[in-house]
């Protein structure tokens, strides 16, 4: 029996996806509305912090697709995507 966790690990990111752009516009709402530019610049990392979780729930949902026969031997892994944008933090 495989014991798989891709289902509750997808889940996961995209909870925390979801979480993150929610708390980011509500940082650009009050950072604008009480012209607070700590506010707007935290928004501006967790703009990145949405973009890399979006590369990654997107990661997840080409890396559970079978392989066929234009796509068994990919020239970039699937779970690579998310490493350049993760390097440059």
């Amino acid at each position: 029996m495989i014991h798989n966790h891709t289902d509750r690990n997808i889940r996961r990111v995209q909870i925390a996806l979801v979480l993150t752009g929610a708390f980011m516009i509500v940082e650009v709402i009050g950072g604008i509305l009480s012209g607070s530019l700590a506010l707007l610049a935290d928004a501006g990392h967790m703009l990145t912090d949405t973009m890399a979780l979006a590369l990654a729930a997107v990661a997840f949902r080409v890396s559970s697709r079978p392989a066929d026969s234009r796509r068994a031997q990919e020239t970039i892994p699937s779970c690579a995507l998310p490493a350049p944008n993760h390097a440059w933090r």
